[in-house]
């Protein structure tokens, strides 16, 4: 529920604010009554509100002084509403400043009173709802970083909804209606593969959903699940990895035993490093030495099992090549050094044929025009790799990765920088407050533009202004 403290020296004021709405009805708890801005303080110590109602003119500490202090907090976010008479309206609008927008007048009309708290809950669900968004957002994009070029990112804001996770991998879209069992929170678009990102709040049942979701799809669908893993540990790189190789094993495998061969990140790296290059005998010089360090079938198959899937996440290869898992059934057929090299000639090398043509021929040019997309948008608090990534018809773990390999920056900590330096200008330029700059450059939430602002410039805004006004 959310919680109401009003701050009131007139105790029937305050009582008649009490019983002239029927609160549990809003969802709304009172919390308390303070007979000042000074006692309203302390009471906030102990209780965080989510809305205020205050008066202006007490004795101690008044309503505006409250105000100005908890302004000042980081963690203050709470929504204020003003009481005050009508000889005082004036001076209750200094409030507006502090980002105060809420004001009725005495004596309190509680159809005033209903309409103004039906608008405030209202902003609080959205707000709410808009944080949820963004947050999303950063732990998508944190994950497509991790998962592209293993790297994490500047923001380390990254809240995951649920303390375990686990990723289903399929090498084709799977229909939302029978996704809708496993109770994923959303996917990642790896090229014309898909990652679905499930939490859960118990490992056991996390295990149990996903395992029963795989089972019953992989029949249909080409798919696997990796084990479950903590928000702790952000390992989202492995989990991907382990979703690779249960596809490869297929689910209902309880006991299977894992290939002792793997494609490194180390491995991978080099060989993306050659292919963007367009170095063709390089690439090929480097697969065979990797291929060299085990001579078994079952190791050739493995990795170049692993290193198809690895190279074609970052490609939109509909047209170009094969729109089916024909080639994951002919690889599953592979018995024999004469099947493994037709599935090769057949499936493998087209697809490095495929990238060697195009994979640099428009780098430098997709980096621009994401950078000119970020210019262009970077005040919608919803600005992702998914977006950008959509306008230029691009996989999204495609983007990130040419973006990093073309600005020397990746996708979020740019975004980020470009929003500080724009609070930067609107800091020293304009009056705005903190809500408002927030909210101008894409932070729906100030508190965290508060922090990145710190992050990037070892100052706070207000220190920042101070210095630059």
């Amino acid at each position: 529920m959310l919680q109401l403290l009003t701050v009131e020296d007139e105790p029937w004021i305050s009582k008649g604010i009490e019983k002239m709405l029927p609160w549990h009805q809003y969802d709304i708890q009172l919390i308390g009554h303070a007979k000042n801005g000074e006692m309203a303080l302390d009471l906030m110590k102990l209780n965080k509100p989510d809305i205020i109602i205050t008066d202006i003119k007490m004795p101690v500490m008044d309503g505006l002084s409250m105000i100005e202090r908890l302004s000042g907090d980081v963690a203050f976010d709470s929504k204020v509403i003003i009481i005050s008479g009508y000889n005082d309206f004036e001076y209750a609008k200094k409030a507006i400043k502090y980002g105060v927008s809420n004001f009725i007048l005495k004596p309190i009309d509680p159809e005033e009173l209903k309409s103004t708290i039906e608008s405030v809950v209202s902003q609080i669900h959205k707000e709410k709802r808009e944080q949820e968004n963004v947050s999303s957002i950063r732990l998508k994009n944190y994950m497509y970083e991790r998962i592209t070029h293993q790297e994490k990112p500047a923001d380390d804001e990254i809240v995951f909804p649920k303390k375990y996770y686990c990723f289903i991998f399929s090498l084709t879209e799977i229909p939302e209606a029978e996704m809708k069992q496993s109770g994923y929170s959303f996917s990642l678009r790896m090229g014309r593969q898909i990652v679905y990102v499930v939490f859960g709040d118990t490992p056991e049942g996390l295990t149990k959903l996903a395992r029963t979701t795989v089972t019953n799809l992989h029949d249909r669908y080409a798919c696997g699940m990796s084990q479950v893993h903590t928000s702790d540990d952000l390992s989202v790189e492995k989990a991907y990895k382990e979703a690779i190789q249960d596809m490869k094993y297929g689910s209902g495998e309880e006991n299977r035993k894992p290939s002792p061969t793997y494609l490194t990140v180390e491995d991978e790296s080099r060989l993306l490093s050659a292919l963007k290059k367009g170095e063709k005998k390089l690439f090929t010089q480097q697969l065979n030495e990797l291929l060299d360090r085990d001579q078994t079938l079952e190791a050739h198959l493995f990795i170049l099992f692993q290193l198809y899937v690895e190279i074609s996440k970052y490609f939109r290869v509909y047209n170009e090549l094969n729109d089916n898992v024909s080639w994951l059934l002919e690889w599953k057929t592979v018995s024999a050094w004469g099947d493994l090299y037709r599935w090769k000639a057949t499936f493998f090398n087209p697809l490095i044929e495929f990238i060697l043509n195009r994979w640099d021929k428009q780098s430098k040019d997709y980096a621009l025009q994401a950078k000119i997309f970020v210019e262009q948008h970077y005040g919608n608090s919803s600005l992702s790799l998914d977006m950008v990534a959509e306008y230029l018809e691009l996989s999204p773990s495609y983007l990130s990765l040419l973006f990093k390999n073309e600005t020397g920056i990746n996708f979020t900590s740019y975004i980020a920088k470009k929003r500080i330096k724009e609070a930067q200008t609107l800091l020293a330029r304009t009056k705005l407050n903190l809500i408002e700059i927030s909210r101008a450059v894409g932070f729906n939430d100030v508190k965290y533009f508060i922090k990145v602002f710190k992050k990037e410039l070892s100052l706070t805004p207000i220190q920042y202004r101070e210095i630059h006004r």
